[in-house]
């Protein structure tokens, strides 16, 4: 097509022009009827661009934003829009949740291009696939300097009319840089250090979380603090990870996706095992209550909150059922509630009878589409640990995340011992310029899928099922070592698996048991002590954990509900193997006190503090030498008038026998 050089001038004028300038003229209408405005993701898709010789307008819609969703619509509603898009572009709109792996190809293409990233995603491609334009979060019409969906189409189309060298240069950049962005560094042995330093230095501990705005909580950096300090106990690890999720908790009042919540709550549970915080306590049951609207009658949920609007309550997404079915399992355990392991084995049941069997899973139904490597990755945690709040007694669960890894195996994994995450089968269509088979270890709104499936190897092969899966799963961190050592940030999900493995040092066997710890310790004059009393290991005879705790004069502790705000209360929590049981905790009754350490009124502890957990062995065997507890303490001096810094005190307490 050859314009008149004053048509031309003028077009190119507006297209430079602020979006206050009179609107630019459309493109010349084609003499073949106009194709319909949206088409599905496809070959076809393709095949009209070429035989038009019209470039591809990728859209990747976010259906869990009310927002996007507005500004989407709004814009192919606009006349001018709709005009250009029938009469100079092919388009198709691709669901992000729908087609993960097409979601983290174009977000990777539009930064490598200069745009920004967020929903609606606007990408425009060449009648082959490669990309050459993309911008996030585009607005429905011009906002300030931010081009609205027009503007950003008029340009694209005149770039590609009459830059035509440009573009194929621009477009095969990029081409090149997404190839690139599968090749990962050498494999090498993985280790989390680097993750937890970059989480260190980008803590905001006034506010919580990490990065700009210093209110971004990755769930899979929660992961990462929750697995460090499940392993050894670390003050500064600890306060990252109270201040990170307490933020998250602000920031999510209501949850819009299954995925969403059931991050929220596997964090509640875990971090209430760690710091016997009746906060996390309530917001986890608060979490729970909030999916009871989303059940099916099938015991599966809805991937997304009513109040999502438009897609409302839609049919669910494996992995994420997955997600919700291991948080229930963590609930059931962290808090004693049974109807919690009750809706995750009916969310269990329903799943696989929805959407298997392992071999055959999908990710969805409603519409069908095929499962990737996170609904094999998520639905195995989830159930790996349903197997485990079962205590092993329901072998179902074991046997079908075997099959969901078995398969995942089969399809996925590539020679450097990583999983690819795309889709497998006819409808895996990618055009054959870009990547096929996508293999990265970086998080995003959910942990990475490589991440998630490295910590189901190894939980694989702790269960008792092959030894191969803990090859698989060192084979599996360490083919994106390289990667994890020089990203200070973005790799957390892989780190966490890395933690749990134990991350023993080069050529290293099995990883080395957890470090003891004595069952009595003084921390600057406060005296701690546990004690299991001797007893009988028989499941109807409880096992009292006792903790004393010795103040001397002078001293508080602030009690389990301070009364104040920013101060922290103690807290004792005991992490139980599988083979105890922990009644809850009772604190004792505390002491007020009025106008000291800033004028309010606080509860505290003075003197003798004890404490006591019932425990009951869930079987006369395989009992552990000595229970882990831990206690969260904040102490105040009535001298300096000054509450010192939250601390940890980490004991073990044996276990022994009753004399005959």
């Amino acid at each position: 097509m050859v314009l008149p050089t004053a048509t031309l001038a003028a077009l190119l004028a507006v297209c430079a022009q602020t979006p206050k300038a009179a609107p630019a003229p459309a493109p010349p209408p084609s003499a073949a009827p106009p194709p319909a405005l949206l088409r599905p993701w496809s070959p076809a898709l393709f095949e009209a661009a070429r035989a038009a010789s019209r470039p591809v307008l990728v859209l990747v819609s976010d259906p869990s934003c009310a927002r996007c969703r507005i500004e989407e619509d709004d814009g192919l509603a606009d006349t001018e829009t709709a005009r250009l898009l029938g009469e100079s572009f092919v388009a198709a709109r691709v669901d992000r949740f729908e087609r993960p792996d097409l979601d983290d190809l174009f977000t990777t293409a539009v930064g490598w291009l200069g745009g920004t990233t967020g929903y609606p995603l606007a990408v425009v491609l060449l009648p082959d696939g490669r990309p050459f334009a993309g911008e996030g979060s585009v607005p429905a019409q011009d906002a300030g300097a931010r081009a609205g969906l027009h503007r950003f189409l008029l340009r694209a189309w005149s770039s590609y009319t009459h830059e035509r060298a440009a573009v194929e240069q621009k477009a095969q950049g990029a081409a090149q840089a997404l190839q690139r962005a599968q090749e990962t560094p050498p494999p090498a042995h993985a280790a989390a250090e680097p993750a937890l330093r970059g989480l260190r230095q980008a803590f905001d501990p006034r506010r919580g979380g990490f990065g700009e705005g210093a209110s971004f909580a990755p769930p899979a950096a929660l992961r990462l603090l929750l697995s460090a300090l499940e392993r050894a106990e670390d003050a500064p690890t600890r306060t990252m990870l109270v201040a990170t999720l307490d933020a998250a908790l602000r920031a999510a009042a209501e949850p819009v996706t299954l995925a969403e919540r059931a991050l929220l709550l596997e964090a509640c549970a875990r971090a209430f095992a760690l710091t016997g915080s009746d906060t996390y306590r309530a917001r986890a049951a608060a979490l729970v209550e909030g999916a009871r609207g989303a059940r099916a009658a099938d015991g599966t949920f809805a991937a997304f909150a009513a109040s999502a609007g438009e897609p409302g309550p839609r049919a669910p997404i494996a992995g994420w059922e997955g997600l919700m079915i291991g948080a229930l399992a963590l609930s059931s355990t962290a808090f004693d509630r049974p109807q919690d392991l009750a809706w995750a084995r009916a969310a269990a049941t329903g799943t696989l009878a929805r959407l298997g069997p392992p071999a055959r899973l999908r990710r969805s139904d409603t519409p069908p589409a095929p499962a990737v490597l996170e609904d094999h990755a998520f639905l195995a945690e989830g159930l790996l640990r349903l197997d485990a709040a079962a205590k092993g007694r329901e072998r179902t669960w074991l046997e079908q995340a075997t099959a969901l890894v078995d398969a995942a195996v089969d399809r996925w994994l590539d020679e450097k011992g990583g999983f690819a995450d795309s889709i497998a089968g006819p409808e895996a269509f990618v055009p054959p310029t870009l990547p096929a088979r996508l293999s990265n270890a970086y998080d995003g709104a959910l942990p990475s899928a490589n991440g998630v499936m490295a910590a189901v190897l190894w939980r694989l092969s702790r269960a008792g099922a092959q030894p191969r899966y803990a090859d698989m799963a060192r084979r599996a961190a360490d083919a994106f070592g390289g990667a994890l050592e020089k990203a200070p940030r973005g790799m957390e999900g892989l780190a966490a698996a890395v933690v749990e493995m134990g991350a023993p040092a080069e050529g290293a066997g099995e990883p080395s048991p957890a470090p003891a710890y004595p069952s009595s310790e003084t921390r600057d004059g406060i005296a701690f002590a546990a004690e299991l009393a001797p007893g009988p290991a028989r499941s109807a005879v409880p096992l009292p954990l006792r903790v004393r705790i010795t103040v001397p004069t002078g001293r508080y502790l602030l009690a389990h509900d301070p009364g104040a705000p920013d101060l922290v209360g103690l807290a004792l929590s005991v992490p139980t193997p599988d083979v105890l049981t922990a009644a809850p905790l009772r604190y004792p009754l505390s002491r007020a006190l009025s106008g000291k350490w800033g004028g309010g009124v606080m509860n505290v502890y003075e003197g003798t503090v004890s404490l006591e957990v019932p425990l009951r062995p869930l079987s006369p065997s395989g009992l552990p030498p000595a229970v882990r507890v831990r206690v969260v303490f904040q102490a105040c001096r009535e001298e300096a008038a000054t509450c010192e810094r939250p601390d940890t005190v980490v004991l073990d307490a044996p276990l022994r026998a009753a004399p005959r």
